[in-house]
């Protein structure tokens, strides 16, 4: 079975540039499950500049941008300014795709995450086309267009249970096409470290207790409500802030710039790091005591969870979307995201600081909950999936 993959934006797989569903791919297609399996072949295609190269029967190519990407994009941009409303803005990638293979000789095309490129695909393919949802808001009921884009997928992947749920109200009567791939994370890699050198790096002395958010810095993961929660609530520990406004850009947008502002009075509590390259993670994740999640809007699923918990941490999240799925069903870290969140959060922070029992009991349930999170179990489960639905 011949399988071919497109990237969502213009960030590479693999994720030498950061990226939570660029990262996961990358997982995905380095498991063995993957890499020795005679039964499929798979190419990977990107829209960024880069050197086209295999590793076992998994082949990466690399289409640079050109000027008429960069026009028609502005354009568009301006178009729905003016109009005044949301509209989707086509990706034409899958057009200047069809120039170049042929795209009618694969069996399914699996578009990861890009909503967009799916009505220009289907102008010149034939076969099987599967939209792989990462980021739910982008793909509900009220998106422009909706209809014909769920009708021109064969299927959709959803990579929670809230996910799923959220797709098939798309079309109800169609629901059966929406299928589950829950997110989960390579173990290996975050089993490799102690933290103590970013301890020593940051100036962190090893009695203090450390909370770590780790993510983009924009308004809907709720960092600013995270500071808040932390200078309303707490007179010590440590407040470590890893990520930025982009994935590896370290421009400061006006919201990071309001959070360094609101750090200002606890500056010497509050460390901001920056991108951090997605293999060293893992030192991050084990300095820390707790991870915490403090999103106010409805994410889809939750890859920092796992990761943490991989390393043995336990993570607060917010109630929304499907965060709490990615912990355990008996935790007690999951906060309601209304007019006293931010108030119950720093609440919690405290809690699970001076809390030992809590703390434990916590600990014990993340490396529990983690074992059905393993990249070999997502290997086997998208494998399940392609052998169950794609193979005509």
């Amino acid at each position: 079975m011949k399988i071919m993959m497109i990237s969502a934006t213009d960030l590479p797989i693999p994720a030498y540039k950061g990226g939570a569903t660029e990262t996961l791919m990358t997982e995905l297609l380095s498991t063995d499950l993957i890499l020795k399996n005679n039964d499929i072949e798979i190419d990977v295609f990107c829209h960024c500049a880069g050197e086209n190269f295999s590793n076992g029967n998994v082949n990466y190519c690399y289409i640079a941008p050109n000027i008429f990407d960069r026009v028609y994009f502005t354009f568009y941009r301006i178009r729905r300014l003016i109009m005044l409303r949301k509209v989707n803005i086509p990706d034409y990638f899958p057009i200047r795709l069809n120039k170049k293979v042929d795209l009618n000789k694969y069996d399914v095309i699996i578009l990861e995450g890009n909503k967009n490129q799916v009505l220009n695909l289907r102008k010149n393919y034939k076969g099987i086309i599967v939209l792989h949802i990462h980021t739910v808001i982008t793909f509900t009921p009220n998106t422009p267009d909706v209809i014909r884009i769920f009708d021109n997928c064969d299927y959709i992947i959803a990579n929670s249970n809230y996910s799923q749920k959220t797709m098939k109200k798309i079309k109800e009567t169609d629901g059966s096409k929406v299928l589950l791939l829950p997110n989960c994370v390579n173990s290996d890699l975050f089993n490799i470290s102690n933290g103590q050198n970013i301890r020593k790096k940051l100036g962190i002395g090893n009695e203090e207790f450390v909370y770590l958010y780790c993510g983009r810095l924009e308004i809907g993961k709720g960092v600013l409500e995270l500071i808040r929660a932390y200078k309303k609530c707490l007179h010590d520990g440590i407040l470590v802030i890893v990520g930025a406004s982009w994935f590896s850009s370290n421009k400061k947008t006006k919201y990071v710039k309001e959070l360094e502002k609101e750090s200002l009075e606890i500056k010497d509590r509050v460390f901001f790091t920056g991108y951090i390259n997605h293999v060293k993670l893992s030192d991050y994740y084990k300095m820390a005591n707790v991870v915490i999640m403090p999103s106010i809007y409805n994410e889809a699923a939750g890859l920092v969870a796992i990761e943490a918990q991989m390393c043995g941490v336990p993570v607060i999240v917010s109630k929304v979307g499907g965060l709490p799925e990615f912990v355990h069903e008996k935790s007690e870290l999951k906060i309601e995201v209304d007019d006293k969140f931010i108030e119950n959060l720093g609440a919690k922070m405290v809690e699970l600081k001076l809390n030992k029992e809590l703390y434990d009991r916590e600990k014990s349930l993340a490396l529990e909950n983690v074992k059905k999170y393993t990249m070999k179990q997502y290997a086997t489960n998208f494998l399940e999936i392609v052998n169950q639905y794609f193979r005509k």
